[in-house]
């Protein structure tokens, strides 16, 4: 399966994207644009997903909330380009319910 690049981009995906863009907790030691870009990618939209999704112990947060967090995290926990880019779609990941 090492030799399928969309498994082994999905897999580096999966294994890189719990880290901080500075270095802590990642795989080897990686930090910046040494992490994999899909994880880079994949630690924003994660993040998002687990701050703007309801849970057991608390309700989801505005998107607004959720952006304003991932902001104020990037250059130490995510990739600041990815949030930079990011930022302005995240409006369009939000299910907009019926009036």
């Amino acid at each position: 399966m090492a030799d399928i690049p969309i498994v082994r981009t999905a897999a580096q995906a999966v294994r890189c994207h719990r880290g901080v863009f500075v270095g802590m907790r990642y795989p080897a030691g990686l930090r910046g644009d040494g992490i994999p870009l899909a994880a880079r990618v994949f630690s924003v939209v994660d993040a998002f997903d687990a701050m703007t999704a309801d849970r057991p112990y608390r309700a989801a947060l505005p998107v607004e909330a959720a952006v304003d967090e991932l902001q104020k995290m990037a250059g130490t926990q995510f990739d600041p380009e990815v949030v930079r880019i990011f930022t302005p779609l995240s409006e369009r990941l939000i299910p907009r319910t019926a009036a």
